[in-house]
C-alpha cells in the first residue's frame, strides 16, 4: 500500500507545518458575518510562523464557507508581509490625520504648542 501526498497546496502545506520543528501556529479564529440579504459566511483563519537559520516566515491559511460552497487559500510570506505593510501605512496615515486635527483643535482653543525653556546660568 502506497501513501500519496495531498493533491492540493492547502492540504500539502498544512501537513508540512503541523508539528514541524521551529514552527508555531495560532488556534483557528472563526469569523462569521451576515449580509443584509440574510446570507451568512464563515471565515476560518490559521497563522503559522516558521523559523529557521535563514529567518522567519509567516503563512496564513484561510477557509471561506458560504451557501455556494467552500474555498481554501494559502497566503505565502510575501503576500502576508505586503498586507501587513499596507495595514501599517493606513495606521500611520490615520494617526497623522488625527494628530493634525488635534493640533488644529488646540490652536482654535488658544493652546500654544510646547516650547523649550531657555537654560539659565545660575
Amino acid at each position: 500500500m502506497t501513501s500519496s501526498l495531498p493533491a492540493n497546496e492547502y492540504d500539502r502545506l498544512m501537513g508540512q507545518f503541523n508539528g514541524l520543528p521551529g514552527s508555531q501556529q495560532t488556534r483557528p479564529s472563526i469569523v462569521r458575518s451576515s449580509q443584509f440579504t440574510g446570507e451568512t459566511e464563515t471565515w476560518i483563519i490559521t497563522t503559522f510562523r516558521r523559523s529557521d537559520d535563514e529567518g522567519a516566515e509567516t503563512w496564513v491559511f484561510l477557509e471561506h464557507v458560504n451557501a455556494a460552497g467552500s474555498q481554501r487559500f494559502v497566503l505565502p510570506p510575501k503576500v502576508v508581509a505586503t498586507v501587513q505593510k499596507q495595514h501599517e501605512a493606513l495606521v500611520r496615515r490615520a494617526r497623522r490625520s488625527s494628530a493634525k486635527a488635534a493640533a488644529q483643535t488646540r490652536k482654535a482653543n488658544g493652546v500654544t504648542p510646547f516650547q523649550r525653556k531657555e537654560a539659565t546660568n545660575g
